[in-house]
């Protein structure tokens, strides 16, 4: 059996239901052994139209019909005609192929994409047009994911309110149909802006960002002591099970500014203890800081000084920029948190240990700051050996790599010493010193932003000077020296298997001058108890809902898996020449009527899948009293219509087989739970009585009559 067989065969079962994207049904009806045939001749699957939005799959249907083959005046005609057919016919097979394609993938994630839509509803009931508008301007809509969540929220509320303008001229007129377009292909043309935007953002990041100190290490071969901490390196230091304290709740590791309503439940369920202190590591602009709550009064830690270099600020006015947006971002979040009630007042802190010019130590002083509070004798180590214990955990083998990598360093160096490798006197060439310094310079030509959306595992920061020290870059040192540097005035990039450390000059004005980012904080509501609930029970529907849509996915695969089966037969009794029996072939009408049993339960199960989510997006909208009673019969509505084709069996021999081994299951069950009770009811345990012979069964007999003899055992009345 070849494939065409199976397409032939699943395109006579949905013909008829094809004709309804014709012009005339009775044509289409009379062309059927014509379409069949050129469809499997060609590949065609033509089913898949029932896919597309009506309109393009009418299109679609009226420009195959032109494709059908044509009676020929003369051969010479019909020799040039064939060739610009087949062209026309590649060309439209192409056409359509990409056009399915496309389809299912938006198809696919369309309820994904509602998530960021206000309006639920409204995305719902537009799918069509939505489908419609971005085949015909291919628009890939799906990928919107890849951006910002505030950017990609923006955009699709933005083109849900586009979209849902009907473009229609006589009803909108020439000049508001003509603004309408205009619209929409702006919203395109700002959407594709935004995409190259992102991905050039993302192929910057992944040549130049590390997820890790590890990760840095395995690229490398060595860490840069100016290494800023991931949300990878941050984790797995407040995670260290050696550093934890009854009395403080900690949370992971967040981004002020883009946090998801999902990620601020288990945040919340902290806050909600308010008999427990709290601690909230957090990164804001590339800049690790961390939310305290003591005795019910929030403070916020920094490690760098304030704006005159003091590390008082009694009147907050003496704030850096971003300690500013530091601040307000704190006091927006926490309002959420506390769901716009009272918190007190916020102190801002700060320690100072980190001095401008400094701008990659943040991470190990919050990492400090939580171990002293869960242990009072806790060392305050060095950034260095913080980089050293993230090696360690990270890349356990990192000393074997090591030799590894200098091994084959040796033996490079040997066989190309003449071609500006590095010299044993610790130099370099002219050659790659050239190379090197164009090198920095195209990289102080880039500025970076932090992405907080996707973290610092993703992203570097944006730098001012000559070189960046952002989200563990590393740049190759070109001189080796003997002495110490000291770290704030100068990048240092250090072997982790000795003391010594190759260093270079470098000046640095910290990170302070940043802008502020552009994306505020995400606005949502931390629900309450009963909303919560809710949620919960309106998940649980989902999912049900979400595996009667598997369901009916998997009737359609046994439908197909039935249909190639069933091809088989057919073919195999054609060859045979048995073609005038197979009408009466008992075993093919039996499949035949499977078949049709399983189409008919792939459509209940999803017209109540579609049913019952499109109701449930209007009462998740106004979730009253009144909305459910609408919403539940609506529900009984389809369940009653269609239920009873989903509890019919589609295959009678396996339901015999279930019922004999059940019945089987079920005398066993019985038997074992009838010898349990006659075994535990008699208290001498003498053993099921099933089991006794009667004589033995007799011997029992008298044992329990001698037993009741017992005075102890009698009433007292009957002495």
């Amino acid at each position: 059996m070849t494939l065409n067989v199976v397409k032939k065969t699943q395109l006579e079962w949905e013909y008829d239901s094809l004709a309804v994207y014709m012009d005339s049904k009775v044509a289409w009806n009379q062309l059927k052994q014509e379409v069949i045939e050129f469809c499997v001749n060609e590949e065609i699957e033509l089913y898949r139209l029932k896919d597309l939005p009506h309109v393009i799959a009418k299109e679609l249907a009226s420009e195959f019909i032109a494709l059908l083959p044509q009676p020929s005046g003369s051969e010479i005609i019909a020799d040039g005609q064939h060739a610009i057919e087949l062209e026309q016919r590649l060309q439209w097979k192409s056409k359509f192929e990409k056009i399915c394609a496309e389809a299912t993938l938006l198809q696919g994630n369309y309820h994904k994409l509602g998530t960021y839509v206000r309006d639920p509803s409204a995305w719902f009931y537009l799918k069509e047009t939505v489908l419609l508008f971005c085949l015909r301007e291919e628009i890939h809509l799906y990928d919107i994911v890849t951006l910002r969540y505030a950017q990609a929220e923006y955009l699709m509320n933005l083109f849900v309110e586009l979209i849902s303008v009907p473009l229609d001229r006589e009803f909108l007129g020439d000049k508001q149909f003509a603004l309408e377009v205009e619209k929409r292909q702006e919203w395109k043309r700002r959407y594709l802006a935004f995409r190259e935007q992102s991905d050039a953002e993302m192929h910057r990041e992944h040549r130049i960002a590390d997820l890790s100190v590890g990760h840095q290490f395995i690229r490398t071969g060595q860490i840069r002591s100016r290494t800023l901490l991931t949300f990878q390196d941050m984790d797995d230091l407040l995670s260290d099970e050696k550093f934890n304290s009854p009395d403080i709740l900690k949370s992971k590791p967040f981004p002020l500014t883009e946090l998801a309503p999902i990620d601020a439940e288990p945040i919340q369920a902290l806050i909600d203890q308010v008999e427990k202190d709290v601690f909230l590591p957090i990164v804001h602009e590339g800049h690790w800081i961390y939310l305290l709550r003591t005795k019910g009064e929030w403070s916020i830690h920094d490690s760098q000084p304030f704006a005159d270099g003091s590390i008082f600020s009694n009147d907050g006015l003496n704030l850096t920029e971003r300690q500013r947006s530091i601040y307000m971002n704190c006091i927006d979040f926490l309002a959420k948190m506390h769901r716009e009630q009272d918190f007190g007042a916020v102190v801002y802190l700060t320690s100072g240990q980190q001095p401008v010019g400094n701008d990659y130590e943040c991470g190990t002083h919050v990492v400090t700051a939580w171990r002293m509070l869960a242990d009072r004798d806790y060392v305050k180590p060095t950034h260095d050996q913080i980089l050293m214990e993230l090696l360690n955990r990270q890349v356990p083998n990192w000393r074997e790599l090591k030799q590894s990598r200098e091994a084959n360093r040796t033996s490079s160096h040997s066989a190309s010493s003449h071609h500006g490798m590095e010299r044993l006197d610790g130099t370099q060439s002219s050659s790659s010193k050239e190379a090197s310094g164009e090198k920095e310079n195209h990289q102080a030509a880039m500025t970076k932003t932090i992405d907080t959306m996707q973290g610092l595992s993703q992203s570097t920061v944006a730098r001012r000077d000559k070189q960046e020290t952002g989200v563990g870059t590393v740049g190759r040192d070109s001189e080796l020296g003997e002495e110490e540097i000291k770290r704030l005035a100068s990048v240092e990039a250090f072997d982790p298997s000795s003391n010594l450390r190759r260093t270079r000059p470098e000046s640095s004005n910290g990170r302070s001058d940043l802008p502020p980012t552009t994306f505020t904080t995400q606005s949502f509501t931390i629900p309450t108890e009963r909303e919560k609930e809710f949620l919960r029970r309106i998940a649980e529907l989902d999912n049900a809902l979400e595996e009667l849509l598997n369901k009916a996915e998997e009737f359609k695969e046994i439908k197909q898996a039935k249909i190639k089966e069933l091809t088989g037969k057919v073919e195999f009794e054609r060859k045979q020449g048995r073609t005038k029996a197979l009408e009466q072939n008992e075993s093919i009408l039996s499949m035949q009527e499977e078949i049709k049993k399983y189409e008919q339960a792939e459509v209940a199960a999803r017209t109540i899948h579609e049913a019952i989510s499109g109701a449930l997006v209007d009462y998740k909208k106004h979730p009253t009293y009144e909305s459910y009673i609408l919403f539940q019969g609506k529900a009984d509505e389809v369940i009653k219509a269609y239920s009873h084709t989903l509890a019919t069996h589609r295959n009678k021999d396996k339901i015999v087989a279930y019922n004999i081994l059940g019945l089987i299951a079920g005398l066993v069950v019985f038997y074992l739970a009838y010898a349990a009770i006659d075994y535990f009811s008699d208290p001498k345990r003498r053993g099921c009585s099933i089991w006794q012979t009667d004589s033995g069964k007799k011997v029992n007999r008298i044992e329990d009559a001698v037993d009741a003899l017992n005075p102890m055992q009698m009433p007292i009345q009957a002495f």
